[in-house]
């Protein structure tokens, strides 16, 4: 179809600083280019955020079990749940409310601290 000739035809895009966003690489073809994007992108052009919330826990995000992924434009963040404390891609340890005080058990009922929580018991 095409002998030769359609090289001279072909644009370099990638020439463009614009084509592929920075910490893309442009990678330029007879069709046009592709963008190979930087972590935490996705897209002909990386356009697209990726919530590696959503890809799931050990291939894309490293939260811990007591930890929610909260996903951010081209990262993502782990924060220790309710009745945890510390770093949520490295570990969360139980706050015990009874022994903080943080509780809310009225006077005449004991404070048990539980994983994550607290129980008011007789």
């Amino acid at each position: 179809l095409c002998a030769g000739w359609c090289a001279l035809l072909d644009r370099n895009e990638c020439l463009d600083a614009t084509t592929c966003p920075p910490g893309s690489i442009c990678v330029d073809n007879t069709a046009g280019f592709n963008c190979t994007c930087p972590p935490g992108r996705l897209g002909p052009t990386c356009q697209d955020d990726a919530d590696e919330c959503q890809l799931g826990n050990g291939t894309v995000h490293n939260c811990v079990t007591e930890a929610v992924c909260i996903n951010t434009v081209g990262s993502f963040r782990c924060e220790c749940l309710p009745g945890y404390s510390g770093i949520g891609n490295l570990s969360c340890n139980n706050t015990d409310e009874c022994s903080s005080g943080t509780h809310n058990c009225p006077l005449n009922l004991t404070c048990t601290d539980t994983n994550g929580s607290f129980a008011c018991t007789c």
